[in-house]
C-alpha cells in the first residue's frame, strides 16, 4: 500500500475555518493564521483557499510553527516504526512456525 504525503496548508484565520481545523488530526490555530499538515485530498475548507506551503517557503516558518510541524512529523515517523515493528514481529513468527514444523517433518521421517 502507497502511503500518503502529508503536506502543510495554511488558511486564514476565522471561525469556520477554526472549527474546520478543528477536525483534522495535525492543526495548528494561531490568532492570525491556521496550519493544517495533512494530505491534499482532504483540504476543503469552508471559507476561502488553503495556501500549500511549498518546501521553499518553510524558512518563512515562524520558530514555533517549526517546532509544531517537527512533532507532527515525529509523530507519525514513530507510528510507522510501530506498524513495521509489528508486522515484522508477524513475519518472524511465522517464520519460527514453518520452521518448527519443518523440524518436526524431519523428525517424524528419522523416527
Amino acid at each position: 500500500m502507497k502511503q500518503k504525503k502529508n503536506r502543510l496548508f495554511a488558511l486564514l484565520y476565522s471561525l469556520e475555518n477554526v472549527n474546520y481545523a478543528s477536525s483534522f488530526r495535525f492543526s495548528r490555530v494561531t490568532p492570525d493564521y491556521i496550519l493544517l499538515y495533512c494530505d491534499r485530498s482532504r483540504i476543503n475548507p469552508p471559507v476561502g483557499k488553503a495556501l500549500e506551503i511549498k518546501e521553499n517557503q518553510l524558512n518563512e516558518l515562524s520558530k514555533m510553527d517549526e517546532s509544531w510541524l517537527f512533532d507532527c512529523g515525529i509523530s507519525l515517523m514513530a507510528e510507522s516504526l510501530a506498524a513495521n515493528k509489528r508486522e515484522g514481529l508477524e513475519k518472524l513468527s511465522d517464520m519460527v512456525d514453518r520452521l518448527e514444523e519443518e523440524l518436526e517433518a524431519q523428525s517424524a521421517k528419522k523416527g
